[in-house]
C-alpha cells in the first residue's frame, strides 16, 4: 500500500558507511564460510552430524533475515514501497553468459578438494588411530561407574572387581 519511494542519490558520508558495512558483511561472509566448513569437516563424523551441524550453520547464517522480523513496522513498510535500484549495464551480460554461478562452482569444488586433502584425511586418520587403540590388546574386561563417577573395571568372567 502506497506510493513507491525511488532513492534518487546517496551523500558522500552515507555511501563511505554502506561501503564500511559491505565490506564487513564480505569479511564476515568469508570468516563464516571458512570457521564453518572447519566446524563441519572437524566435528561432523556421520552423516547425521553433517546434517544437523550444516543446519545449524544455516541458522547462524540467515539469524538477520530471521531479525528483521523485529524491525518497526515503519521500517518494513519503508523497505516495501522503495523500488528497486537501477544496476548499471554489465558489458559481459551482452556478449556472453554470467560468469558468477561458474565461479562459485569453482570455488566449491575448490573447497571440498582442498578439504579433503587436508582436514578430512586427518580426521579420519585420527579416528582410526583411536578404533585401533581402543579395539586392540586386552578386550576381555567389563567396565561400569557408580553414582560418583567411578570407574569399576574387571576381566570378562571373572568375580572380583578392582578399583
Amino acid at each position: 500500500g502506497g506510493p513507491s519511494l525511488k532513492l534518487i542519490s546517496i551523500g558522500r558520508g552515507r555511501r563511505l558507511w554502506l561501503l564500511c558495512v559491505i565490506l564487513f558483511r564480505i569479511i564476515s561472509s568469508c570468516s563464516l564460510w571458512v570457521i564453518g566448513d572447519r566446524f563441519l569437516c572437524l566435528y561432523s563424523i556421520s552423516v547425521a552430524d553433517v546434517l544437523l551441524n550444516a543446519l545449524a550453520l544455516e541458522i547462524v547464517l540467515n539469524i538477520d533475515e530471521a531479525l528483521f522480523i523485529l524491525a518497526p513496522c515503519h521500517v518494513k513498510t519503508l523497505i516495501q514501497r522503495l523500488e528497486p535500484l537501477p544496476s548499471p549495464p554489465r558489458c559481459c551480460r551482452a556478449r556472453r553468459r554470467d560468469l558468477r554461478p561458474y565461479v562459485l562452482l569453482a570455488l566449491v569444488v575448490g573447497n571440498v578438494a582442498i578439504r579433503r586433502a587436508t582436514t578430512i584425511s586427518v580426521v579420519r586418520e585420527t579416528v582410526l588411530q583411536a578404533n585401533a587403540t581402543l579395539c586392540s590388546g586386552v578386550q576381555d574386561f567389563v567396565y561400569s561407574t557408580d553414582a560418583v563417577h567411578v570407574v569399576y573395571t574387571s576381566k570378562y568372567g571373572s568375580i572380583s572387581w578392582t578399583r
